[in-house]
């Protein structure tokens, strides 16, 4: 994949963080946030995180990406994502996630969350098949909501299993500590997350805000121990966010 495209997708898919049964926290507030995408020195693109409630027991996440500068005018396309589902005292589930993509390679993602059959249908570029799903089973978007209420519950190490391009895949996270960062909007202290891929060489941390309901402050992919990228929070609305339809 070519390094514009990664990049961009480390802002849709890094933040993909379970057993989806979780106890509905009050961090689970709605927030509307800004991200600049940067590799080394060079900010290449920025990313937009929105968490709406927009009716009883109801949420909708959507991440929308887009390149800028040079990178964004040899791209020319923006990278979408939109979970909406459901959550009770005790479950969250996602019922239908999208994934968009325009520009040169075009791409549209289609999943239906079929809960009392257990399975999802997954629609790539207009061409369904069907897949079974153990309850629980989450999108890429949703399983971050998970890890925010997991967080929120004090726990340390997390597993979620996620429908992802017509597969089921396992995300492993653990809590490497505590650490105050500076952003734009000040010291903020966070709650430092490892993602484990089972190798050295390639990992994803997370630094999330306790003071805003666990929402990311800054996501850092590495690759072969070095820096490869980094989503660093600009600005952020906690509270009621303006309505995305």
């Amino acid at each position: 994949m070519p390094l514009n495209r990664r990049l961009i997708t480390i802002a849709t898919t890094a933040l993909a963080l379970g057993t989806g049964h979780l106890t509905l926290a009050a961090s689970l507030i709605p927030f509307d946030a800004t991200y600049t995408l940067s590799s080394g020195t060079t900010i290449v693109g920025e990313t937009r995180l929105t968490l709406e409630h927009y009716g009883e027991q109801t949420y909708r996440y959507t991440s929308s990406s887009r390149a800028t500068g040079f990178i964004g005018r040899l791209v020319g396309g923006n990278i979408e994502e939109r979970s909406e589902g459901s959550f009770s005292s005790d479950q969250i589930r996602p019922a239908h996630y999208i994934y968009r993509r325009t520009g040169r390679k075009e791409r549209e993602v289609l999943l239906e969350f079929d809960w009392l059959k257990a399975q999802v249908i997954n629609t790539i570029n207009e061409d369904p098949w069907v897949m079974a799903i153990p309850s629980g089973t989450l999108d890429k978007l949703a399983v971050q909501l998970a890890l925010m209420l997991d967080l929120d519950q004090g726990r340390q190490a997390m597993n979620y299993h996620i429908a992802d391009g017509g597969t089921l895949k396992d995300y492993h996270f653990k809590v490497a500590g505590r650490e105050t960062i500076e952003t734009p909007l000040g010291l903020v202290e966070t709650i430092r997350i490892k993602r484990d891929r089972g190798h050295a060489e390639r990992y994803t941390e997370f630094w999330c805000a306790p003071q805003w309901g666990y929402a990311p402050v800054r996501i850092v992919q590495y690759r072969k121990g070095a820096e490869h990228a980094r989503l660093s929070l600009r600005k952020i609305t906690v509270g009621e966010v303006p309505s995305r339809k």
